[in-house]
């Protein structure tokens, strides 16, 4: 058992989610070893944590990567006859929530997601792609290709 007061036990063994967001609110084996090592169990501590993060974005390689993960992820779709836009109320949707920064790491300046590095601008409007904190998805298509 973990003893910290912001470690929640979840339903699979010896496994919990950090209450203060120091793990991304993905499941863990214990609580941040910084936040250990140093006695700062505290909500101010992990919330100058998360601010530090969030300063830090994606490598221009990775970046990259993403990008063409999603054009080919829209060609592919393309192929297979199906949409790979959204209306422009979906996009208008998807990048509303985006703006509301739930998740904080939303560059509103740049119109830029600090976790994938991609302009939300483009990313919205494909069908194709999602939010990588799972705040909106992959679906709602409903402009199909052009056939020819």
């Amino acid at each position: 058992m973990i003893n910290c007061p912001y470690f929640k036990d979840i339903k699979r063994p010896d496994m919990g989610v950090c209450q203060l967001g120091l793990y991304g609110g993905r499941p863990s084996t214990g609580v941040c070893t910084s936040c250990i090592k140093s006695g700062n169990n505290t909500p101010a501590y992990a919330q100058s944590q998360r601010l530090a993060a969030s300063l830090n974005t994606p490598t221009l390689l990775k970046k990259v990567q993403n990008a063409a993960g999603a054009a080919g992820r829209v060609v592919k779709a393309a192929a297979q006859g199906k949409a790979v836009r959204v209306s422009e109320e979906e996009q208008n949707k998807r990048l509303a929530i985006c703006k509301t920064n739930q998740c904080g790491r939303f560059d509103s300046v740049k119109n830029v997601c600090k976790i994938c590095g991609c302009l939300q601008k483009f990313k919205t409007m494909l069908a194709t792609e999602k939010c990588p904190k799972g705040f909106w998805g992959a679906e709602v298509p409903v402009e199909p290709p052009v056939q020819k």
